[in-house]
């Protein structure tokens, strides 16, 4: 395989030309449809802007992949070192000093639009809401007067927010307890208590700027517990039937998952079976396997060892008719030296 070919890394300025080269073709590089006339636009984009860039002449020839791969990168850090000087932002201000966002980041985070990375910017929000068209930015008591008795209410004494609202949770009958018992107005927990008679004459009359009327705390009962006057006291009626049928479909369907629970039961125990039978074939074939094993190791043992035992006996008998041939030979040349004694070349050579 080919050893990949590695290009030189980006230094400063050719980082910075190219985010500004970059910033020209944004609308362009940086569009969000995938469509086919998109990707065609944008690869033409990115051959256009490599021309420009290999233009300059700042370093050697980048290739149009190599610079999609780049910018690729660029943003991948401008994000991350963004999130990690936002998290010190956000933080308790302990610590060393926060780095800053360098300048070719931050041309970077320009270039592929810092809402898609910071986010908008919230507002704060409020649910309260005046329902009243006429009623002063401050609640008073002479306008929540003036309210009760149906009279244009006045500016007086303001006072506070938390003191007028009203618990949406207060129970009809304590209202009207309160309203039996003190037949003057007074101030119950920040909340004005009209008398009995100002309920009478309208019910329209809105309760303390709040948007409740003394109509709205008159809820009719709900349908479940709505009954006639002739079934008070007794239980009410039942259909006997329709229960008697929703009794035989729950049985049927019990009776059905039973069966499939059965059927399941029946299948699993198969399936053991099997499983069982499956374990226990390859348990077999293993044992034959080890067993052919061992004898083709033993027999291969076997014919190792006779083949070394030939070879010993081989040269033990080699060894034997070398000796052999030694004495042999060793008689010969005994015998010649007393046949050239007898015939007396030894004493004319002496």
């Amino acid at each position: 395989m080919a050893k990949r070919v590695h290009s030189k890394p980006f230094t400063d300025e050719e980082c910075k030309v190219f985010v500004d080269i970059v910033k020209k073709y944004k609308h362009i590089v940086e569009n969000k449809e995938t469509d086919g006339a998109t990707t065609a636009t944008k690869n033409k984009a990115w051959e256009d802007l490599g021309k420009e860039f290999n233009a300059q002449g700042i370093s050697h020839f980048r290739s149009t992949p190599t610079l999609r791969t780049k910018w690729k990168a660029l943003k991948k850090d401008a994000r991350k070192e963004n999130a990690e000087y936002r998290r010190y932002a956000n933080g308790t201000g302990g610590g060393p000093p926060a780095k800053p966002v360098s300048t070719l980041y931050d041309k970077v985070l320009d270039v592929v639009d810092r809402k898609s990375i910071e986010g908008c910017k919230g507002s704060p929000d409020m649910e309260y809401e005046f329902l009243h068209p006429n009623a002063p930015a401050t609640p008073t008591i002479g306008h929540s007067l003036a309210l009760y008795n149906g009279n244009e209410p006045s500016t007086s004494t303001s006072v506070p927010q938390h003191q007028y609202m009203m618990d949406d949770s207060i129970d009809n009958h304590i209202l009207e307890e309160e309203m039996e018992d003190d037949p003057i107005p007074t101030m119950l927990d920040g909340v004005i208590q009209p008398s009995s008679d100002a309920l009478d004459k309208t019910t329209s009359t809105i309760w303390n700027r709040s948007g409740y009327t003394s109509g709205m705390f008159s809820k009719p009962r709900s349908k479940l517990l709505r009954t006639s006057r002739s079934s008070v006291g007794k239980p009410a009626s039942r259909n006997y039937d329709v229960q008697s049928k929703n009794l035989s479909k729950k049985k049927d369907v019990l009776e059905l998952q039973e069966q499939h629970f059965l059927k399941l039961s029946s299948n699993q125990e198969i399936e053991k079976a099997y499983l069982l039978a499956k374990i226990k074939r390859e348990e077999d074939l293993h044992e034959m396997d080890v067993a052919s094993r061992k004898a083709k190791d033993k027999r291969d043992a076997d014919i190792h060892l006779a083949e070394v035992t030939e070879r010993l006996i081989r040269k033990q008998r080699e060894k034997e008719l070398f000796d052999l041939a030694k004495q042999k030979l060793m008689l010969e040349v005994s015998i010649l030296k007393n046949d050239l004694g007898h015939l007396g070349i030894g004493n004319n050579n002496e």
